[in-house]
């Protein structure tokens, strides 16, 4: 039986009726919808707007999320690819609705796609978003930024509201020669304001409601190849092109992609005790700090140590074995505190237990070495667990934790 184009999940933010509609597309990128009362009519803020593959199913996924497209308040696109902003100028009707992108952005939707290109590649022309009420937004301002592991992610507008309690909040990604687009943010949707952080906390607080819509930043997985004959022929013809392109003498591709800044994709990582991460594609995953913090994989013990790796994942010299039982005995410090951490914050025991579970679950699939990565990071889990639950320096209540952790895991 063929794979759904897409499939809509609703949640519920909080008591007010603000809610989240998340639409994950196996082709193209997924978009992310906040519906909210404001002014007697219900509004909505829209986090990308997906690829213009999805054209033909538009009107269905309008009506299923119950989106009117005469009440979007505002389109937040998190990069100027177009599988993320593809459908934009299919969406917005009200000449009012505010598309906020990086001011990086603008050279994209300068472009003029040539006839060819149109024609015979189907692909689409940025420039339809000239028609649209695009704000350009600089992070060159004094709007206040997040620190995240030294690196500074600027805001670029002021926090928006969205219904009655929580916030969206537009951060540029540092700039480097090495990132996916020149012009990508991410969207925190909080209560809190990250940008002063010794501020109060507001009553009721948990770190596991938070999310962030990481555009292609912070994936789990990347974007779903469709083996159907369509999507066959879509990817042969974006090959043909940039391949015709190279052989002009104009590049190999016509915007530019690039890998991921690492140092900042790690330091997003690190960042979050709990948080509920909204990728571009695949489905939503919880991100946690306890991950690089507690339950490191070989590769990345090796990699502290400055010890090269061959293929395998395994090191090419033994002689930093004792370095390296001291930064597992620094994990296992770590992965305690964090869940004391949670502890504190109010979690339950089952619940600590279900983000653990979760966790683990999350650590499937990637690339070769990611996947050996990935079920290392399993293993460490459960004998970390196993030596907490006989730890006797320890409280009886985190030792239960472990145990019941232990019993939910998959054998």
């Amino acid at each position: 039986m063929p794979a759904a184009p897409y499939k809509i999940i609703r949640e519920q933010v909080n008591a007010t009726g603000t809610e989240l509609i998340n639409i994950y597309c196996r082709y193209g990128g997924n978009f992310f919808v906040f519906s909210y009362p404001k002014d007697g009519t219900k509004n909505f803020t829209l986090i990308d707007t997906g690829d213009m593959r999805q054209a033909a199913n538009l009107p269905a996924i309008l009506t299923e999320s119950g989106v009117n497209p005469a009440n979007i308040e505002r389109v937040i696109i998190t990069h100027s690819h177009p599988d993320h902003y593809g459908l934009a100028h299919l969406i917005v009707k009200n000449a009012q609705t505010k598309i906020l992108v990086h001011a990086g952005f603008k050279s994209i939707v300068d472009t003029e796609r040539t006839e060819f290109e149109r024609n015979w590649l189907g692909l689409f022309n940025p420039h339809e978003l000239k028609k649209l009420n695009v704000e350009y937004l600089s992070p060159q301002n004094d709007l206040g930024y997040l620190d995240i592991g030294g690196l500074k992610f600027r805001r670029i507008t002021l926090p928006r509201q969205i219904g009655q309690v929580g916030k969206l909040e537009i951060f540029a990604v540092p700039e480097s020669p090495e990132t996916h687009t020149h012009d990508q943010v991410i969207v925190l949707y909080s209560v809190r304001d990250y940008t002063r952080p010794y501020a109060p906390v507001p009553q009721g607080y948990r770190p596991s409601d938070e999310m962030v819509f990481s555009g292609d930043l912070w994936l789990m997985r990347g974007p779903i190849f469709d083996r159907k004959v369509k999507s066959f022929s879509f990817y042969f013809r974006r090959t043909f092109f940039r391949f015709r392109r190279l052989f002009q003498g104009k590049g190999f591709t016509n915007y530019p992609v690039m890998e991921q800044d690492l140092a900042v994709k790690e330091a997003l990582k690190g960042f979050f005790s709990l948080v509920k991460v909204k990728p571009g594609h695949g489905e939503e995953f919880l991100g946690s700090r306890i991950l690089p913090l507690g339950l490191p994989a070989d590769r990345d013990l090796f990699n502290m140590l400055g010890i090269n790796v061959n293929a395998d994942g395994l090191p090419n010299n033994t002689a930093q074995d004792d370095k390296l039982k001291n930064l597992l005995e620094q994990a296992y410090q770590g992965f305690k505190r964090e869940l004391e951490f949670w502890q504190k914050q109010g979690y339950t025991r089952d619940e600590i237990a279900g983000f653990l579970v979760r966790i683990y679950n999350e650590q499937t699939g990637g690339g070769k070495a990611v996947v050996v990565d990935r079920k290392q990071r399993r293993e460490r889990m459960k004998s970390t667990l196993i030596r907490l639950q006989n730890d006797i320096t320890v409280t009886p209540e985190m030792r239960n934790l472990a145990l019941l952790a232990l019993g939910k895991l998959p054998s």
